[in-house]
């Protein structure tokens, strides 16, 4: 099309001995030993015309495509894809007929050659180039050239058209070889790696006997001169018994010897043939007499000087000796040296490749880009359980299913961009099971086009190893969860009995049940002490369950950093006066803000604080700073204590672990405390370190995100409670000995008739009876429900001023009883404060409850969360319901 030129790319011209400036506009023929030079001498020839803008023809009579002259050509640099879509390159392959009948063959060209011209004129290119490569004709060829020149001559003759035949060397006899000689004008071939005019080749002294043939030229004395600069090694023998040497190029030198070694009989012919291939040679070429050929062919060794074997390729006319007898007259010797290491090379490595193709263990498949099978090794058809010639007529899509097909199709093209690629499918077999593989696929050459070399490895064994990992592993993880639960469950079995355990020992002690002699007090205080030590092991246990069964919630807040710590050093003073240690902190910036879960936070200190507490001799110190770094707050808990070897620093963080028996009996604990800290840090998106030496003290430090916890956390989605009846009144106005029937309401001698009534609903008898006895002696008076049915009859009848909730309830649980209240119009307004074992903080406030306590309860908690109600309804009104938050 007009203008192509501007859209394409500019060829690629490589300053060699290709250099276009060679051509004039007179035809040529390029006379090339091997592919690769004529493959390098048209893209030169190409590169320049459609750099030109000139119209490209390529004639063949070979059968090659358009993937293969693009594979040509992009080897040397060149893309001619945009110039064949532009129609500016064409491809046209010819039989090889065409060039033995000169006037069909006239008659073709001009049509041929006359509808280029045209397009070229009409589409605005500026010229045309053409090259006819006679590869695969047979007979004459130098007749076919001669036929094919002459056409061509007359028929671009004074057109703007350049026009160039090329032909191999080996498709011309030894006879029009020297035929070709005498009209070296017209050729060219390459030597010392430049394409030169024959002419050139050939001494002076040997033109100006150009009008002679070669037998007369031999009569004159004049044979030297026809061999000297030859690009092949020319020899003429003597029709003698040993086969003399007449006549010698003077290039026989690449073998090491001069012209003067065999014209003064110093050496005969067969002299240099190898001793292996001298009787073959001899036996080849009387057979070749015999049958009365025209030419000696073959390819044998000669020993060169040095002793140095070359591989050579003689080609020889037979002519007739002074008696009238054939014999080998003269020929041509060309050293195919390096082709035969490059085939005997390329045969080893073929015979290497078909020696592991057919021993491999895996499947080896050699598939075409279009996914057809070109081979595939015994292993391959087996597994599958297909016979060879079955896959030899299939394709990739065959043995695959519809997904893995769109799977294999993305690893194809990925296998040709990048040339390789490993991945792993499914094939499907004969009888439709699955073979599980490892395929790892690359681009190669095979029989002259690239094509996909395939080794599918059968991975069965390993699939079913993998599968049997994770099902070890889901099986792990499940007797891990049934750990973690048994051990939640036996903590919050232990917990009630403890719940009565440390309750009725602090009742006790407050006086409640009368005074106590010293040593009842000391043993009561002994079993408060034991069991508190008890439930705090209990609590660690229980939280280290709740953190590996992924149901620790964190509750972040904003709050000051120095706050939290403030409220920790508070309860560890007394502690670390009993030893006479000094406790620093060191806060700076000293109004740092966190988001985080402020109890973790506390917890995760007290922990560090206490632990370094312990182990610090007296009359110590432990600093305790915090830093903030960049968009995190830094901690570091340093003591002058007893220290850590770097080979215990490593059991630190392990569950149940202490660094040695001597530590463990000097100083108790559970050994769950830093396992702890550590989940908390980590659930906080953090890291906890340690570093000691012993005898040096120890320097604990973590760090958490300033933003917020980033894992571990789930929304407790978590509304106000409000509460807004206008006319409640308190429950005691309505008891009466019909309405309470035989329910019991109890009350301490220093209660009045109007102190407010609290309704206490738990299944535990004990819990009951504690609960009951912490707030009798508060002053309160209260009234006990053992299920949810009876809890709700005396919440509608008494309207108390507060129920504490329990969750384990016969017939309907704690939950649905809660649900029942907050929907009865009569009862939805009566604060109620859940009372478990269980941390339900979440749920509690989910289903409007204003505060959740774990037993054993916190009675300094319990007082307060009633206080505070208290007063709410003093500042708001009898008849106004305050409204409020869940309480914690």
């Amino acid at each position: 099309m007009t203008g192509a030129k501007h859209m394409l790319p500019k060829p690629v011209k490589k300053a060699d001995g290709n250099d276009i400036s060679l051509f004039s506009d007179k035809p040529l023929t390029a006379i090339y030993r091997n592919r690769t030079e004529i493959a390098d001498l048209l893209t030169n020839y190409f590169g320049s015309a459609l750099g030109k803008n000139e119209l490209c023809t390529f004639f063949t009579t070979g059968s090659i495509d358009h993937d293969e002259l693009r594979a040509i050509f992009s080897e040397r640099g060149m893309d001619i894809q945009p110039y064949i879509q532009s129609s500016q390159f064409e491809l046209i392959n010819i039989g090889p007929s065409i060039f033995n009948d000169p006037e069909f063959l006239s008659e073709n060209m001009k049509d041929i050659l006359g509808c280029k011209q045209e397009h070229a004129v009409a589409n605005g290119f500026s010229g045309c180039r053409i090259n006819i490569d006679l590869c695969d004709v047979e007979g004459q060829v130098f007749s076919c050239i001669n036929n094919c020149r002459e056409c061509i001559e007359s028929l671009v003759c004074g057109n703007d058209a350049n026009v160039m035949c090329s032909c191999p060397m080996d498709a011309f006899s030894a006879h029009e070889i020297f035929e070709m000689m005498d009209r070296r004008e017209s050729f060219i071939l390459k030597t010392d790696d430049r394409w030169v005019f024959l002419k050139d080749l050939l001494s002076n002294k040997y033109r100006k006997h150009l009008r002679y043939t070669p037998e007369m030229m031999r009569q004159i004395g004049e044979e030297r001169s026809v061999y000297r600069n030859s690009p092949v090694v020319a020899i003429m023998w003597e029709d003698k018994e040993l086969h003399p040497v007449k006549q010698v190029s003077e290039n026989i030198s690449i073998f090491g010897y001069s012209m003067d070694d065999f014209s003064s009989e110093k050496l005969h012919y067969k002299d240099i043939i190898h001793p292996e291939d001298r009787k073959g040679y001899f036996a080849g070429l009387q057979e070749c007499i015999k049958n009365g050929h025209k030419e000696f062919n073959r390819e044998y060794r000669i020993i060169g000087s040095t002793g140095q074997v070359h591989w050579v390729n003689e080609r020889s006319m037979i002519g007739h000796g002074h008696n009238g007898i054939k014999y080998r007259d003269q020929g041509i010797i060309v050293d195919i040296t390096d082709k035969r290491i490059a085939e005997e090379a390329l045969q080893r490595s073929e015979q290497k490749f078909k020696m592991i193709f057919d021993n491999s263990n895996d499947s080896i498949l050699m598939i075409d880009y279009e996914g057809h099978f070109l081979e595939v090794n015994h292993v391959a058809h087996e597994q599958l359980g297909y016979m060879r010639s079955e896959m030899l007529q299939m394709r990739v899509h065959d043995i695959c299913s519809s997904e893995q097909s769109v799977v294999l199709g993305e690893m194809r093209t990925r296998v040709l961009s990048e040339e390789h690629s490993i991945f792993e499918a499914e094939f499907v077999r004969k009888d439709g099971t699955l073979l599980p593989v490892e395929i790892n696929a690359s681009v190669l050459e095979y029989d002259g086009n690239d094509v996909i070399l395939v080794i599918a490895r059968d991975i069965t064994e390993r699939k079913k190893a993998e599968m049997m990992l994770v099902e070890a592993k889901y099986d792990a993880e499940a007797a891990n969860r049934s750990k973690s639960e048994f051990v939640a469950n036996m903590s919050h079995e232990l917990r009630t009995p403890l719940n009565a355990v440390i309750g009725f020992s602090d009742v006790m002690l407050e006086g409640a049940c009368g005074a106590l002699e010293e040593r009842q007090e000391k043993y009561i205080r002994n079993i408060s002490t034991a069991g508190n030590h008890l439930l705090d092991m209990i609590n660690d246990i229980l939280d280290l369950s709740k953190v590996e069964a992924g149901k620790m919630i964190l509750h972040p807040e904003e709050f000051p950093v120095r706050d939290a710590l403030d409220e920790v050093i508070m309860l560890l003073n007394q502690l670390a006066s009993k030893k006479d240690l000094e406790l620093i902190t060191d806060v700076k910036p000293c109004n740092i803000q966190i988001n985080a879960d402020k109890s973790k936070i506390k917890q995760i200190l007290y922990n560090l604080i206490s632990n370094a507490i312990k182990f610090t001799p007296e009359r110590g110190s432990i600093m305790i700073k915090v830093r903030s770094w960049t968009d995190s707050v830094v901690f570091f808990v340093k003591d002058s204590g007893i220290g850590i070897s770097k080979v215990n620093q490593g059991k630190l963080f392990q569950p149940f672990s202490q660094i040695d028996s001597a530590s463990t009996r000097r100083y108790a604990g559970t050994g769950l405390g830093l396992v702890l800290t550590k989940r908390f840090v980590e659930m906080h998106g953090g890291e906890i370190w340690v570093d000691s030496e012993e005898g040096a003290g120890s320097t604990f430090g973590f760090n958490i995100q300033m933003s917020g916890p980033v894992s571990g956390i789930e929304d407790e989605g978590q509304d106000d409670c409000k509460i807004t009846d206008n006319n409640l009144t308190s429950g005691q106005d309505l008891i009466g000995q019909d309405a309470i029937g035989d329910v019991e309401i109890m009350a301490s001698d220093n209660s009045t008739e109007d102190a407010p009534l609290i309704l206490v609903v738990d299944n535990d008898v004990k819990c009951s009876e504690l609960l009951t006895l912490t707030l009798t002696t508060a002053g309160y008076r209260v009234i006990c429900a053992y299920n949810g049915y009876d809890a709700l009859d005396l919440a509608r009848t008494l309207r108390p001023f507060a129920i504490t909730l329990g969750i384990v309830l016969p017939d309907m649980d704690g939950w649905e009883t809660l649900e029942h209240l907050k929907f009865d119009a009569v009862t939805c307004n009566i604060p109620v404060i859940m009372v478990s074992v269980l941390d339900e903080v979440k749920r509690s406030a989910e289903l409007g409850a204003i505060a959740h306590l774990t037993k054993p309860v916190d009675k300094t908690r319990l007082f307060e969360i009633l206080s505070e109600y208290e007063r709410s309804l003093d500042r708001r009104g009898p008849t106004s319901f305050p409204e409020c938050e869940m309480l914690q």
